[in-house]
């Protein structure tokens, strides 16, 4: 199971859960860090996980 967390760690708030996730998921934060939390019971066998990102450029005031 992967969670994403909104921030620099887990104490950040939740953005998603994802367990068995074959389908892309796009999932977006409202600043500068995203924490991945993988945590495997090892009841599961796979691949692993991939993850790609992108950035929006802002404005400069």
């Amino acid at each position: 199971m992967s969670q994403i967390y909104n921030g620099l760690d887990n104490t950040y708030n939740l953005l998603t859960k994802l367990c068995h996730q074959n389908k892309p998921v796009i999932v977006s934060s409202t600043g500068n860090f995203m924490f991945i939390e993988f945590t495997s019971d090892y009841s599961y066998q796979g691949k692993g996980f991939n993850a790609n990102y992108s950035t929006i450029p802002t404005s400069k005031c």
